[in-house]
């Protein structure tokens, strides 16, 4: 017998037997014929050429109901507390199921309700007449509030938040919404903008929030627009400085807030918890900036090596000039003082010229007045003159036995006494 429970996994077929069905279990059998009859334990049974089936035993507490689809295709749910065997003659299958535990206002559900009109059987003579009943077909879509605990109907289908972890239960209140974007300046620069959203779920916004296939997305889409469009307009440095005040106005996100109001999403507050560049297009824009710096560094250097040797060049330029001038200078001045000296020559020459010019005419005035004092003296000049050689040059000199009065009077370099026959 064994002191386990048995479920549905213990199947027999016993000819000649029998079994003892404890308490609190339950076994389906059939005879020979087919013919089925439950039997609920504490029992002995005894068994000729019959099936016997165990079956399961399903438990519902307080928070929970049974789920039962029959074999003639009706389905029932059953409250909880409640025990129940799942006997496949006239169960397809029991499941249990947890009740929707709405603990405050801030909690809702979305039900919908199939309405069906309802049929009546009426038994006319011999034949059976269905009388449909006033009543509205069709599906309706209710919206359930906290706190309480709902148990659906069977001809109710709770809507699933597919975009909000597939959770049946809608959290109406305050939530935190990070998310990453990104973000081009107008310098091509991508970073990465990390904001905390708060979004509420108010439940007046409930109806339009069920238009939206997921809202999230959405937003973020509108988000991704307004976002694109603020960074073309901006350099990265611009946006580094006043990005976190402008993610709060609601001008720089128009269109974000637009769909959040228009499927019933109410956006509390935006804070910017991060803002980061690409480190690769950093690092390439670094190393261009770099290039370039490099470049321009370069290109003043060679400017100012280019103004330097300009310089130099000028430089020497006004010292070659200065030493021309200056061997300008010297020549005139070499050739003033070699002009002067040869004035100075000529002036001398002159004087000396000059001088024996007058030299000369002396000693003619006195050879004359010699000569007149011979006359005087009745010296005959002709038989004088003709006693003396005649120079070379034209002049007269007086030979030496004539002069020997005047020896005294003439140096040893003037021996020679030239008269100058004037014209």
């Amino acid at each position: 017998m064994g002191r386990n429970f048995r479920d549905s996994h213990y199947q027999r077929y016993v000819k000649f037997g029998k079994r003892t069905v404890k308490d609190g279990e339950a076994a389906v059998i059939w005879n020979m014929h087919g013919e089925a009859r439950e039997v609920v334990g504490p029992r002995l049974v005894r068994l000729f050429y019959s099936n016997v089936r165990f079956l399961t035993r399903h438990v519902a507490t307080r928070d929970q109901y049974l789920v039962i689809s029959y074999r003639n295709g009706d389905t029932e749910h059953v409250q909880g507390p409640r025990a129940m065997f799942e006997n496949p003659v006239d169960h397809i299958s029991i499941k249990v199921a947890s009740c929707f535990i709405l603990p405050n206002a801030n909690t809702s559900l979305v039900v919908y309700t199939e309405n069906r009109r309802q049929r009546a059987v009426t038994a006319q003579g011999d034949g059976i007449e269905f009388v449909e009943k006033d009543g509205r077909e069709g599906i309706e879509r209710s919206i359930i509030t906290g706190p309480q605990k709902f148990m659906p109907e069977v001809n109710q289908t709770v809507h699933t938040f597919e975009w909000d972890r597939d959770l049946n239960m809608l959290d109406t209140s305050e939530r935190q919404w990070t998310l990453g974007i990104d973000i081009v300046s107008s310098d091509s620069i991508k970073a990465c903008a990390t904001i905390v959203f708060s979004l509420a779920f108010p439940i007046s916004g409930i109806e339009r929030l069920l238009q939206s296939k997921n809202p999230f997305i959405e937003m973020q889409n509108a988000l991704n627009a307004d976002l694109s469009g603020y960074g073309s307009q901006l350099t990265w440095d611009e946006i580094q400085q006043i990005f976190r005040e402008d993610i709060r106005k609601k001008e720089t996100l128009t269109q974000f807030y637009e769909r959040a109001s228009t499927i019933g999403v109410e956006v509390r507050s935006i804070l910017l918890k991060g803002l980061e560049a690409d480190r690769t297009i950093l690092a390439k824009i670094q190393a261009k900036l770099d290039a370039e710096t490099k470049f321009e560094q370069d290109r003043r250097l060679a400017l100012e090596r280019q103004k330097m040797e300009v310089s130099q060049m000028e430089q020497r330029q006004k010292l070659e000039k200065n030493k021309l001038e200056a061997q300008n200078q010297l020549i005139e001045s070499q050739q003033l003082l070699a002009r002067k000296e040869k004035e100075h020559a000529l002036a001398i020459q002159k004087e000396e010229d000059n001088a024996r010019a007058f030299e000369r005419e002396r000693r003619n005035k006195e050879t004359l007045t010699f000569l007149k004092e011979m006359k005087d003296l009745g010296v005959n000049l002709d038989s004088f003159l003709a006693a003396n050689t005649q120079s070379k040059e034209g002049s007269f000199v007086v030979g030496t036995p004539a002069l020997k009065t005047l020896q005294g009077q003439i140096t040893p370099s003037e021996r020679k006494i030239q008269v100058i026959q004037s014209s």
